[in-house]
């Protein structure tokens, strides 16, 4: 039978299994945290859990994390996606008006980044390397053709 519970005790992450202790039914026990398709997530202590026995085995648990009700993402449109760090307020979002923003203090893209049409950006930049470009560039001081 699934049950409901709360996790007391946030995976330390190692080893094959990702285990967490989880409070239910007035006992506590160790269970498997279930990831879906790739998606991973650690869930903060106080999160809500879904509890499933393996089988019935009560001694095989599986959990499945929901956020603690007061961090819940709210206002999502159907088909709308977000994501949120429950410690930082960092937010990766997808929204129903063709945008997907990414909120949080530094951002970091690794790899080689197209950008495919125009790009607004509000404040400094630095650059270091080399730097490649073609069409028209406006500074302060003109259009400048490459």
């Amino acid at each position: 039978m699934i049950r409901t519970g709360e996790l007391i005790q946030e995976s330390n992450d190692k080893g094959p299994h990702r285990l967490v202790r989880v409070a239910y039914d007035g006992d506590e026990k160790d269970a498997q945290l279930v990831d879906f398709g790739g998606v991973v997530s650690a869930p903060i202590k106080g999160a809500q859990m879904l509890i499933i026995p393996a089988d019935g085995d009560e001694g095989k648990l599986y959990a499945i994390a929901l956020a603690p009700p007061a961090d819940r993402v709210d206002g999502n449109k159907p088909g709308e996606n977000r994501a949120k760090n429950l410690k930082t307020g960092a937010l990766f979002e997808q929204t129903d008006g063709k945008s997907t923003n990414i909120s949080d203090e530094n951002i970091t893209l690794t790899g080689n980044i197209t950008l495919t049409g125009p790009v607004t950006i509000k404040g400094d930049i630095t650059h270091e390397g080399d730097m490649s470009t073609s069409g028209t560039h406006t500074d302060s001081i003109g259009r400048h053709d490459a």
